[in-house]
């Protein structure tokens, strides 16, 4: 059963992921709210996402001296540091988990982001993911896998993960987890 990495350990914490959340959310804003409006709830992740990707690489540089080398491709790990050690990037503005493309089934150490539609609350997790925690689609005409609030759950009981910010709240009807955003500003 693979375990989280040492370093992934020891660059991911509290302050790297609150810096990294302020980071993207002030690139982000820069935007200009007129450009935002015009985006679907798909293209606002996808570039909140990718300026994650840069503010976690600046934070864990700034914080920790590990420098990395942005990805030029989308098969290459979002986080590729210059020891070698890799590390993927998921973000959602769902409570209920993540979903993933193609290469999402890459086995390594994932930093977990969930925030708010306003970015003002984050959840922010570590885990060290296979391919075969990643569900499959149950529609042959979608190829995104996902990753639940559960799947998390199970993965942190198993001793692969861990919450940096945030919590999980239960259904008061199912007992299904959700996450819960800790206040980032």
């Amino acid at each position: 059963m693979p375990t989280l990495n040492d370093i992934s350990v020891e660059v991911i914490n509290e302050s790297v992921a609150l810096g990294a959340h302020a980071k993207a959310r002030q690139d982000f804003s820069a935007i200009g709210q007129q450009v935002l409006d015009r985006l679907s709830s798909k293209q606002r992740s996808e570039f909140f996402g990718a300026f994650l990707e840069a503010a976690f690489a600046e934070c864990i540089a700034d914080e920790h001296g590990y420098e990395s080398r942005q990805p030029q491709h989308d098969r290459e790990p979002d986080l590729n540091f210059l020891n070698g050690h890799t590390m993927e990037i998921k973000n959602t503005s769902t409570d209920t988990g993540w979903r993933g493309g193609k290469y999402s089934k890459r086995p390594g150490d994932y930093i977990l982001v969930s925030y708010d539609k306003d970015e003002h609350k984050v959840f922010v997790a570590l885990a060290s993911l296979t391919e075969d925690d990643w569900q499959r689609p149950k529609s042959a005409n979608y190829y995104g896998t996902t990753f639940t609030a559960a799947d998390l759950r199970r993965v942190i009981k198993e001793g692969r993960g861990k919450i940096i910010l945030g919590d999980f709240r239960y259904g008061p009807r199912n007992g299904k987890p959700y996450l819960v955003r800790a206040l980032a500003s």
